[in-house]
This record gives C-alpha cells, structure tokens and sequence, in this order.
C-alpha cells in the first residue's frame, strides 16, 4: 500500500517522477485552503512535499489528521 503525499508547488520534472514512483501523489501547485481537500483526501495523506521557500500553513497541517 502506497503513503499518500500532498505535493505543494513546482518541482523538477526528476523530482515528480521520483514521487510518483514512491508515493500516491496528489498534486498542486498552490496550496489549496483545507477545505478544497475532500475529506476523504484529507484522511489518507500522511506526508508533504513542498519548495523549500514556501511550505505548508498551520491550517493545512492541523486538517491532515494523519500527518507523520
């Protein structure tokens, strides 16, 4: 069973296939207010993959109750 990962910003054409190679990726390239996140969605990520500039909000991490 593959760990899903939120995939945040723009990466390396590299960078994405060695995601999707590891992970169950669910991408975008700005961060989407929780909401935007279906429940379901929200349940099954466990990890997230940002650009070192930007990061992930308070609010996005504490709607990610399965965070590692």
């Amino acid at each position: 069973m593959s760990i899903d990962v939120l995939s945040l910003g723009s990466f390396p054409q590299a960078t994405n296939d060695e995601l999707a190679r590891r992970f169950a990726v669910t991408h975008r390239v700005h961060q989407p207010a929780p909401q935007e996140l279906s429940d379901e969605l929200r349940s099954r990520i466990r990890a997230i993959a940002t650009e070192a500039n930007r990061g992930a909000s308070r609010a996005l991490i504490e709607a990610l109750p399965n965070l590692e």
